[in-house]
């Protein structure tokens, strides 16, 4: 009687009381023990530029069963999906081609990327493929060409320092230290001179200790008399705003001081027993004190009333 159940991960076959009946060999060595040998041991060599959704078979041999995974095809640029049963498995993923590969579960899932000339272990996590291990990788034998700068290498294959006499040509640019131009230009200015060429230049300051006074000059109320060694003098009145008085005027012995709304100035000379009168806004006079009974004047700190 043929066996008709098999293991639901491998499909190996699994024979019941009564299969098998004088002919177990062939089963036993064909459905069970050389598909154990290929799940521990084989390998499944990709050699197409092409996807690939690994073949499944119950009971005889397939490609996802093979413990391992030989990618061989020139596909450069080109990533390729091998696609393997959304189940419990993991596989050795050998990149021996030219390009990229990923190795995923149907659906399709995510998956891992396999660079060319990686070795990745990768095994099923219950939603998707994932790198369990990878190759070491040696700088001395498994990699060729120039390492970049984004990966810690210098993106050369220079072993020589850059001398900036032999190994530069051009303008050095600010940015970098230099200076922009081949030969930079000093500007003389007022009392300055230059002297000799680039790099040895002398800067000197011209006329005595840097320059001479020639004249000085001065707005009102100054005046100046000019040249180098002027007189200066006071004209005219100092205006209020300068902190003058913006007059004249001298001040009058028993006068009074007053402004203008222009200036300071002076009553005349009072006169004893007269009193000092408002007029407004024009200027104060000395008046005769006033009289008559009932009048009152005020006279600070006291009111004095006139009988």
């Amino acid at each position: 009687m043929a066996v008709t159940n098999f293991s639901p991960l491998l499909g190996l076959a699994l024979p019941t009381t009564g299969d098998l009946s004088g002919t177990w060999g062939t089963t036993v060595n064909d459905s069970i023990t050389s598909l154990i040998d290929s799940a521990v041991a084989g390998t499944t060599t990709l050699s197409a530029n092409a996807d690939v959704t690994l073949s499944t078979t119950n009971g005889a041999a397939n490609q996802a069963r093979n413990a391992v995974i030989l990618w061989t095809a020139s596909n450069g640029a080109t990533t390729r999906n091998i696609t393997a049963p959304a189940q419990s498995k993991a596989y050795i993923v050998i990149n021996a081609g030219t390009g990229s590969v990923v190795i995923r579960g149907t659906g399709p899932t995510t998956g891992v990327t396999v660079l060319s000339g990686y070795k990745v272990l990768v095994a099923w996590n219950g939603s998707d493929f994932v790198s369990v291990a990878k190759s070491l990788i040696s700088l001395t034998s498994d990699v060729t060409g120039t390492l970049p700068i984004a990966n810690g290498g210098t993106g050369t294959t220079s072993t020589t320092f850059t001398n900036l006499t032999t190994n530069v040509t051009g303008v050095l640019p600010l940015l970098n230290g230099g200076t922009g131009v081949t030969t930079p230009a000093l500007v003389a200015g007022t009392n300055v001179t230059i002297t000799g060429s680039w790099p040895n230049q002398t800067i000197n300051a011209s006329g005595s200790s840097g320059g001479s006074v020639t004249a000085v000059s001065a707005s009102s109320p100054l005046a100046s008399s000019g040249g180098t060694s002027p007189n200066i003098s006071l004209t005219g009145t100092v205006p209020i705003a300068n902190g003058g008085t913006n007059s004249t005027a001298t001040p009058t012995a028993g006068g009074v001081g007053y402004g203008t709304g222009t200036a300071h100035a002076y009553t005349s000379a009072g006169i004893s027993g007269y009193f000092l009168q408002s007029n407004g806004a024009s200027a104060p006079t000395w008046v005769v004190a006033p009289s008559g009974s009932g009048t009152t004047f005020l006279y600070s700190p006291f009111s004095y009333p006139f009988i």
